[in-house]
């Protein structure tokens, strides 16, 4: 899957994002369940059949709505590592808060009952996300977590409520008009299609929004999938059909082993690594998931894939904040690519660890002055700038960086540079 890494606002290409349920796989997918729905009008089993083509539109919404908060810019496939239940936990979190509704309608006066059903509207896609990220249903629901979504987003996630009831209202007022005008069958057809369009319109930007605030919400973006078994297309195909069948048979960490033998002796392909990575995961195998990480970031730095590496340090860091590659010589190359690429937190904490683990190495004024360069972004960070520049300049007295060090720290502490 091609990965968007723009840093676009999910309010942007609002064209793009209404053309989206209509393109490729998306497009396929919405029409092929379209046409079941002519099954939903047989009498007795319309119901259930009807039930089931729901459930199965919100599960490919969350497949949209992960594929989008991992920032793939195409429609996904309806295979992705969704939960099967995640229609139904849809289905149920949807009554939960119909019953809120019912509930506040019983007990409130009508003015409150009207508000309390407007913030019910403006919670749901929150519930909807935290449902995504978690696949808890307790968690979706959860008062303080359905703030927490708000906090961590601020005032954008208004933005997201309106355009998302704006969609819905679309859709509302064409049943409404234009549905309620066509025969039944082509009316029931059409209002099935737009209902699945404004679903996977909002899913969409539910998983955008994701996607711009993930480092806000801790959230760390899958890879693409890669086909790892493309009969003999691969030159390392026999072991990996041979690491497979041990698979199958004894386990995810002999099966890794296999792979282990066969890099250690001969290197091997994007494939292999890929396939090694699965199953080391499987096995929740974290010490070799880290070595094999120093390792392969050398194979995709040297090969000019920085991108690539780039997702291979997230992935790292979050089993052990303080990860290193396997060369303290690598790590300036590293950073500058994170941070190009979007991923300034991951930089600084590649940096602020080498800081910590290699004080004497030869890179270390290049890379202080590339951290400080980073914490200067924000207001909050410049004291934290400040500091590790007067400790580069008190350090690197005649080093070939401190007349960049010196121009730094006068700018941040509100002088001129000297010219």
């Amino acid at each position: 899957m091609a990965q968007d890494h723009r840093e676009t606002p999910f309010w942007s290409d609002l064209g793009q994002t209404l053309l989206y349920p209509l393109r490729g796989d998306s497009g396929l997918t919405l029409l092929g369940l379209t046409m079941a729905g002519i099954l939903g009008l047989l009498p007795v089993l319309g119901f259930v059949i009807n039930l089931l083509l729901t459930v199965a539109l919100y599960k490919y919404g969350f497949e949209v709505l992960k594929a989008s908060a991992d920032g793939e810019v195409e429609p996904p496939l309806m295979r992705r590592d969704v939960p099967d239940g995640a229609g139904w936990a849809q289905i149920g979190l949807q009554f939960l808060f119909a019953f809120a509704a019912v509930a506040g309608f019983l007990h409130l006066p009508f003015v409150l009952w009207l508000l309390f059903l407007l913030l019910l509207a403006v919670m749901f896609p929150a519930a909807l996300m935290l449902l995504a990220m978690t696949e808890s249903l307790f968690e979706a629901v959860n008062p303080a977590r359905l703030i927490e979504v708000w906090q961590r987003m601020g005032a954008p996630y208004l933005l997201l409520a309106v355009l998302i009831l704006l969609v819905r209202l679309c859709e509302l007022l064409f049943q409404l008009t234009i549905g309620a005008l066509m025969p039944p069958l082509v009316g029931t057809l059409v209002g099935f299609f737009i209902g699945g369009w404004a679903a996977l319109v909002s899913y969409r930007l539910m998983g955008r929004a994701i996607h711009q605030y993930r480092d806000n919400f801790d959230y760390v973006p899958e890879p693409p999938t890669t086909p790892l078994s493309r009969p003999r297309l691969d030159p390392d195909q026999d072991r990996i059909d041979e690491a497979e069948a041990v698979h199958a048979q004894r386990g995810a960490a002999a099966a890794a082993q296999v792979l282990a033998e066969h890099l250690r002796e001969r290197g091997g392909t994007d494939a292999v690594h890929l396939r090694y990575r699965q199953w080391l995961r499987e096995a929740d195998d974290r010490a070799a998931l880290l070595a094999h990480g120093q390792q392969y970031l050398n194979v995709l730095l040297a090969n000019e894939r920085s991108a690539e590496a780039v997702k291979l340090l997230l992935e790292c860091q979050t089993l052990d904040s303080r990860f290193q590659p396997a060369g303290a010589d690598l790590v300036h190359e590293l950073a500058e690519a994170a941070a190009q690429a979007g991923e300034s937190k991951a930089a600084l904490l590649l940096l602020n660890s080498y800081l910590h683990a290699s004080p004497d190495h030869a890179h270390l004024p290049k890379n202080g002055l590339l951290a400080a360069q980073l914490l200067a972004r924000s207001p909050s960070g410049r004291g934290s700038a400040i500091k590790l520049l007067r400790s580069l300049q008190a350090r690197f007295q005649r080093h070939t960086l401190r007349a960049e060090i010196d121009r730094m720290l006068i700018h941040l502490e509100g002088g001129v540079p000297p010219s």
